[in-house]
């Protein structure tokens, strides 16, 4: 009871208070908000704050901001268009802007003409690749077969080797599948009767070893030779190694044999053959995302 008197007085204390300021003074605090908020204004949108903030950004090169600041000092004081040091302010500002404009136009004029010799220079590499395979058409099977390096043996002491890649192209889908990597093999030195029948290949790719063994290793004679022979088709294991051998900057082979082995320095010309036949490939239509 006590407490809602005290706030029963206080309210008429109030009220009373309210009710005994005149006209005149309730027009003068009027007047001083207005000119206090016309204060608050002119720091905020002032034109020497406006002018200052615009040259700032403009001297750290954030153009935009510059802009901004000069806009809504024109906006909020259109007289100042008259003030030299404003009409000085935008003509930097506008040349900045066309001059960085500019630089733009010549950095994208450039980056499209890279793109452009990025491309012309594909297209060669793919020409190229295509133009090295030899080609064969079966018209019983309707396809072409596409072979990379396959007459380019590579020799060393008393024997040879053949490694290339090749796949098919069906004559009505006009893309290029069943990628194969064959690998021949012929060993003429009869001073090493130890290597045995070839079982498989391991490869020693800049420091790292890899090991590649066949399902199926036959022995092919052309009348010229006879050679031990591996035709299998590549999958996702045996791409990673052709991509390190095209890659890669030495590349040493040993061949296993059942009774010994042959060691060889993989040669430009079956590395040449390799990077053929994938970039025709793939230009071919090939994919190479192979699942396992």
């Amino acid at each position: 009871m006590y407490k809602n008197h005290i706030r029963t007085l206080l309210l008429i204390s109030i009220c009373s208070l309210m009710s005994c300021v005149s006209k005149s003074d309730n027009d003068d605090l009027v007047a001083e908000n207005e000119r206090l908020k016309a204060e608050l204004n002119d720091c905020k949108y002032g034109t020497e704050l406006l002018y200052e903030k615009s040259v700032g950004y403009l001297k750290s090169d954030d153009l935009s901001s510059s802009k901004a600041y000069l806009d809504t000092l024109i906006l909020k004081h259109p007289e100042s268009r008259n003030d030299t040091a404003i009409s000085s302010l935008e003509f930097r500002i506008h040349k900045a802007l066309a001059e960085e404009q500019e630089r733009l136009a010549s950095q994208q004029q450039k980056a499209r003409d890279k793109e452009l010799q990025r491309i012309k220079v594909e297209e060669q590499r793919i020409a190229k690749a295509v133009s090295k395979m030899d080609k064969k058409h079966d018209k019983f099977q309707k396809v072409t077969w596409y072979e990379s390096g396959n007459d380019d043996w590579e020799g060393w002491d008393n024997g040879s080797l053949r490694f290339y890649l090749y796949f098919k192209v069906s004559d009505n889908e006009e893309k290029a599948d069943n990628l194969r990597l064959r690998i021949d093999f012929n060993d003429n030195d009869q001073l090493r009767p130890e290597l045995g029948v070839v079982e498989g290949y391991i490869f020693l790719i800049d420091g790292s070893v890899f090991k590649y063994f066949p399902r199926s290793i036959s022995s092919i004679s052309d009348g010229l030779r006879t050679y031990e022979r591996s035709d299998n088709i590549v999958n996702k294991e045996l791409l990673e190694i052709i991509n390190l051998i095209v890659s890669g900057d030495k590349i040493e082979l040993r061949i296993n044999g059942s009774s010994g082995n042959r060691e060889c320095i993989l040669g430009k010309t079956q590395i040449e053959a390799l990077k053929y036949g994938l970039v025709a490939y793939k230009a071919l239509g090939g994919s190479l995302d192979f699942e396992y």
